[in-house]
């Protein structure tokens, strides 16, 4: 019983959550990028706050910290799939305007276009305008 037990635990451990898997590429962008503890503490800040306002404006009940706005889940979307485009579109513009300039950006900015592409999404999609969960997160 207790040998099953570890297994259970590192499948349920390995599923990322699309906020944590955004943190991720922040924090490989901070490791090779110039040592600057106050703009690297900003950048993490600012990425925590497009992230929760992405996920709050499909919550009744959560106040965005810069948006109160709430989206309406389109047709074929679940709040989970609405939650999931909006984080990472945030994220994604984020973490790109940020690390545009940054020591070593072509790889951070290879870096960030793979994870939006490997999640399913489109760069070129810039759009800001409707209440898409892409625009939401643009």
């Amino acid at each position: 019983m207790f040998l099953l037990c570890p297994l259970g635990f590192s499948s349920f451990a390995q599923a990322k959550s699309v906020a944590r898997q955004w943190n991720e590429e922040a924090l490989a962008a901070i490791r090779i990028d110039f040592p600057a503890p106050t703009i690297h503490s900003r950048n993490l800040f600012h990425l925590s706050v497009a992230m929760w306002d992405a996920w709050a404006a499909y919550d009744d009940k959560a106040i965005g910290y810069l948006h109160n706005d709430r989206a309406i889940i389109p047709d074929g979307y679940t709040v989970e799939m609405a939650r999931h485009e909006a984080i990472s579109y945030a994220a994604y513009r984020v973490l790109k305007y940020r690390y545009t300039f940054s020591t070593n950006s072509s790889i951070t900015l290879a870096a960030l276009d793979l994870r939006l592409s490997n999640l399913g999404y489109d760069k070129a999609e810039t759009s800001t305008t409707g209440t898409s969960p892409s625009a939401i997160g643009n």
